[in-house]
């Protein structure tokens, strides 16, 4: 990592990758993608930072996951709470039907102070890498600010052709004269040493979308969050979300509009919070029940219940 406040010259890097099953589902265009099989590999980030001497700014160029959103696609990355990592196993509607997961592109930060940050750049488009099937940049920003030391608001932007990021092979590239606008609101609160609540708002238009009628189409939702830390072994988080597909199933590809509701509750567990090797071992175990105002789930159904959890093993 690289730290612009720092007024020095210097260079960083991240390079990680996703070897498994769920990486298929996150290929940007045209790195990763045309690999088959039940499991394959996903280069999730690729980017070289550079910090500028005499001005607190770094320049990024690469691939990395988006600039906003309270989720990403990283279980190993420190969340919107810090700790403990990520707070679920699964993820939002918003995360994954309402965000770019990964961006790539050239990316300028500036510091303007120690409550504000500033980025702005251009990238491929939503989930394009080395191909654009629209050949136009997207225009992307952010804005970070921390007006108390326990408050964080992180607004962005993202401004571009994207048709057709969800589209599927085989289709034609997309219209290039129709901009998607998508916003992005995040704000975490900390509430007490133990007690952390945050709340993450995303909304999309798309002007036009081919094949589809009725001119604009939108989807979002609301997502609230908790976390409680019991004890340095176990912490409680909870979250409700409310995602609405105005796109006539073309967000999710349920291939209908529907309102979805989930809320998920699991408790992050570190067995061993005191060894010296061990105390970096995460549990998260948790429940997650999801209904809709459509048939939009397998068998037709209206609702479904999913348990999950996984382990994790930082050094």
């Amino acid at each position: 990592t690289v730290d612009p406040t720092k007024k020095e010259l210097d260079v960083g890097f991240c390079l990680q990758g996703i070897w498994g099953y769920d990486a298929k589902f996150i290929h940007s265009a045209g790195l990763g993608d045309t690999q088959t099989g039940r499991y394959q590999f996903d280069p999730l980030q690729v980017y070289v930072d550079v910090a500028l001497p005499y001005i607190p700014a770094k320049i990024r160029a690469g691939k990395w996951m988006e600039l906003g959103g309270f989720e990403q696609f990283d279980a190993n990355l420190y969340g919107a709470f810090g700790d403990p990592m990520r707070a679920f196993y699964s993820y939002s509607y918003q995360c994954f039907y309402a965000e770019p997961g990964t961006q790539t592109g050239v990316l300028g930060t500036y510091v303007v102070n120690s409550k504000l940050t500033l980025d702005l750049g251009f990238s491929e488009g939503w989930n394009h890498s080395t191909r654009n099937p629209n050949g136009y940049m997207d225009i992307i920003g952010r804005v970070t600010y921390l007006p108390t030391d326990k408050t964080t608001i992180i607004f962005a932007m993202t401004e571009g052709p994207e048709y057709p990021t969800a589209a599927g092979r085989g289709l034609p590239d997309g219209d290039t004269k129709d901009w998607w606008t998508a916003l992005d609101l995040v704000i975490v609160q900390k509430i007490t040493d133990k007690l952390n609540l945050g709340a993450g708002v995303d909304f999309v238009n798309a002007p036009h979308i081919p094949g589809l009628e009725r001119g604009s189409k939108q989807w979002g939702g609301i997502t609230g969050y908790a976390s409680y830390a019991i004890d340095p072994r176990a912490t409680v988080n909870a979250r409700l979300e409310w995602f609405n597909d105005s796109s006539d199933g073309f967000a999710t590809g349920a291939g209908r509009g529907a309102n979805y509701y989930e809320s998920t509750l699991g408790v992050a567990v570190k067995p061993f919070p005191k060894d010296k090797i061990f105390s970096s071992v995460l549990f998260r175990p948790e429940v997650r029940f999801d209904w809709a105002d459509e048939s939009v789930f397998a068998r037709g159904d209206k609702t479904q219940v999913t348990l999950a959890g996984d382990v994790l093993f930082t050094f």
